[in-house]
């Protein structure tokens, strides 16, 4: 039976801004790919470009036609480069893509090509003089490198839609930043699991969106990309925010709305929305940072580096230099970055003696220095902050267990109430900036105790509604070891036939992490098991992915590139964020060369 074809309507053109493409249609604004449906169309004009909604009559047809002059255009240039390759012998044409995948992965200007081929050239002239024409035969002007990075960019997509129609389970990572001009991205990552148990970690799209942020529009936006990129909704497990309102509101929030739409797919339980762990982290780590000090500690800061531009800080470092200090500089402290705290803090400590010198010379002295009760108090802020540091750093990083990071957080609440109990008798075993001070200077610790007993608070509070996944995560971490008694009817029978396997149970002991062991369980004699191990693995503990985009973001579309396009920018970052799947070079030079021997001219690499 012949496949039913989406007819185009040609209004669609004036009322959406999007034109025919093959059995598609393709945004003229910012050239995404679209199903040919009205509903799909609609919603992809209302949610990206609702500052384009309002243009009526003779201004929205000035519009179309600029668009579309634009699109000629890309057009002529895609067909322009065909015609290049053409003449360009096949190597040229590899060597080209490979040079600007690396231009990609950098977040150089496209116009960095046109260095390398000269620096190419350069080098050619001195060591093989005969292969100058072969390097200089490679095409790197500023145009193809835009287009080479494109088509990579589309190769790596089109792999991910291949994976994302198998996939056994998956989850979402979602945030929203603004770049250098003020444009909205929202930074949608997926992680799926294959039926063989392998996992994958990709940018699935970023999203631009020009008008408002909402709930709505976002989880609009999220569910479009699954549709396009093939992800079955039903299969979607767990959503990871970082904890705004948009994003976890009860009834208007992505989270809520997602899990409306994922139970309306026929998915067999309830959409998990996970509060990113590590900014719940930086929540706890809030109640501990006494002001008292902080204060003190930022203002003789800016003091030394800001004030007298920069005079008070050249003569800060010549004086550090003079007592042959081992540190001659004060970082920042930056409040939207805990890490600089516990930096900042540390260096602050060491140097304090030096630093109410040179305020004295500089007749601003800082009284607080000589407070042993202050002094005090910034060793503990010191010490409990750098601790707090040391469990960030471990909750960082890509492809990381949930169930890893939550044992990494409840290891950390056995600290606390472990270290509480030493300050209770005076141990400063793990405290090692008040142990460095007199015993008579530290004698009172009621502060300090009380300080740890409210992180204690905050972490039971930010981290309580880890409890409902306990019994999940339990199975997934000791399948020889729960009872069976205590899981639902329909995984008993797998229990009990795993728990007296005895090749299993050794192959579990010897198995280096709990994914390799999984991979090898048989997946038809334990399919719920395997469903488990799946949905477990697919888990996003943290939006962590999603701040490195934006510092990836930030570092391409800095303010000397703030005119490249939103298309630009995702393929580039697309391959910058790419993980397991890597472009196919070879097949897509090998595509080229058949569509240059059919004589084609098509427009496949906008």
């Amino acid at each position: 039976m012949a496949k039913h074809r989406r007819s185009f309507s040609k209004e669609w053109e004036l009322t959406y801004f999007c034109v025919e493409d093959d059995d598609s249609a393709r945004c003229l604004v910012c050239s995404e790919k679209l199903i040919c449906k009205k509903y799909n169309i609609e919603r992809h004009h209302k949610s990206r470009h609702a500052n384009l909604t309002t243009l009526e009559g003779p201004t929205r047809a000035e519009k179309l036609a600029e668009l579309l002059e634009e699109r000629q255009a890309v057009i002529e240039s895609a067909s322009q480069s065909i015609r290049e390759d053409r003449l360009t012998p096949e190597a040229a044409v590899r060597t080209s893509f490979k040079i600007a995948h690396k231009i990609a992965m950098r977040g150089k200007p496209f116009t960095d090509g046109e260095f390398v081929k000269e620096c190419m050239t350069e080098a050619a002239e001195i060591l093989c003089p005969t292969m100058v024409p072969k390097f200089a035969s490679v095409a790197l002007s500023p145009a193809t490198i835009q287009r080479r990075i494109v088509e990579l960019a589309d190769d790596v997509s089109q792999q991910l839609h291949a994976k994302g129609k198998t996939v056994v389970a998956f989850s979402v990572a979602v945030d929203e930043s603004t770049d250098d001009t003020c444009v909205a991205q929202v930074a949608v990552f997926v992680r799926g699991v294959e039926e063989n148990l392998e996992e994958f970690e990709e940018l699935l799209a970023m999203v631009s969106l020009d008008g408002q942020t909402t709930g709505e529009i976002t989880a609009d936006a999220i569910e479009s990309a699954l549709e396009n990129a093939g992800f079955p909704l039903d299969r979607m497990f767990s959503l990871a925010t970082d904890g705004a309102p948009s994003m976890t509101g009860r009834f208007a929030g992505v989270v809520a709305r997602l899990r409306l739409k994922v139970k309306a797919a026929g998915a067999a339980t309830d959409l998990i929305g996970v509060h990113c762990i590590i900014h719940r982290e930086a929540l706890c780590s809030k109640v501990v940072r006494l002001k008292s000090v902080m204060d003190v500690v930022t203002k003789t800061i800016n003091f030394i580096r800001v004030k007298g531009q920069g005079l008070n800080r050249r003569e800060f470092q010549t004086l550090m230099k003079d007592m042959e200090m081992e540190h001659t500089d004060l970082p920042f402290y930056t409040e939207v970055r805990w890490l600089s705290c516990g930096k900042t803090l540390k260096r602050f400590f060491e140097m304090r003696d030096e630093i109410a010198l040179f305020m004295e010379m500089k007749q601003f002295p800082v009284d607080e220095l000589k407070d042993p009760v202050w002094v005090r108090n910034l060793a503990f802020l010191t010490d409990i902050t750098g601790h707090l540091n040391d469990l960030n750093v471990q909750l960082q990083g890509r492809g990381k267990l949930i169930v890893d990071l939550l044992d990494l957080v409840k290891a950390f609440l056995l600290k606390l109430d472990l270290w509480k109990m030493q300050l209770q008798e005076h141990d400063y075993s793990h405290f090692n900036c008040l142990k460095s001070m007199s015993y008579s200077d530290i004698d009172d610790n009621d502060m300090f105790i009380h300080s740890l007993q409210d992180l204690i608070s905050a972490f039971n509070h930010w981290f309580s509604d880890a409890e409902p996944l306990d019994s999940l995560l339990q199975i997934f971490v000791a399948p020889f070891a729960v009872k069976p008694t205590e899981v639902a009817a329909d995984l008993q029978m797998e229990i009990i036939d795993l728990q007296c396997d005895r090749q299993l149970r050794e192959r579990f002991r010897l198995s280096k992490d709990l994914p390799s062991f999984y991979k090898l369980l048989p997946r038809l004699r334990f399919p719920k098991l395997h469903l488990i191990a799946a949905r477990v693995m697919c888990m996003f503990g943290s939006t962590f992915v999603c701040e490195q985009f934006y510092s990836l973001m930030n570092i391409t579309k800095s303010k000397y590139r703030s005119a490249i396009s939103n298309e630009n920018l995702q393929a580039s970052l697309r391959l910058m964020c790419a993980q397991k799947i890597v472009p196919n070079i070879d097949r897509i030079v090998s595509r080229k060369r058949c569509q240059v021997s059919g004589g084609t001219s098509s427009s496949s690499s906008n």
